[in-house]
């Protein structure tokens, strides 16, 4: 979620016979960030988060875990405030699993916006209760990089 957006264009595309949906939205966000010391802006660039905290509880599990099939490809474009530069930006995310993968990646393009990109790969599948552990590991890394902040600082 972000605090003070504001939708500017949504443009969506339904490509029925390729069973794909995409969906093109800007909005501005002015206040998404936070300031430090005057010098520093930190900001989150994944911008709609999935929620996976709360789907796999901690514990024993009795049942098995059921996914379906599953496609997500986000790309997201920043304009960097005027007078500041990427300091610090998420490492590239590659994580791999015999149900899933995740991927995730910031760069800065020719027009100096921060681009991040994230593919999420559900395959249907069914994972017995033995290895619950490895469908949480996944998912907390998954957690772990959609929290990673990137730092602008003051040029």
């Amino acid at each position: 979620t972000m605090p003070a957006a504001r939708a500017l264009k949504a443009e969506p595309v339904d490509d029925f016979a390729g069973a794909k949906l995409s969906l093109h939205i800007e909005f501005e966000a002015p206040t998404h960030g936070r300031s430090m010391r005057d010098r520093l802006l930190v900001f989150k660039p994944v911008l709609v988060s999935r929620r996976w905290e709360g789907i796999l509880a901690p514990g024993v599990r009795k049942t098995p875990v059921v996914f379906e099939a599953f496609t997500m490809k986000e790309v997201s474009e920043f304009e960097l405030p005027e007078g500041f530069k990427i300091e610090d930006m998420i490492p590239p995310v590659d994580i791999e699993a015999p149900f899933g993968s995740y991927k995730a990646k910031g760069r800065l393009n020719d027009d100096g916006k921060f681009v991040f990109e994230r593919d999420y790969i559900l395959k249907p599948s069914v994972i017995p209760p033995s290895q619950y552990k490895i469908v949480r590991d996944f998912f907390a890394k998954i957690i772990e990089a959609e929290n990673s902040p990137v730092v602008l600082a003051k040029e």
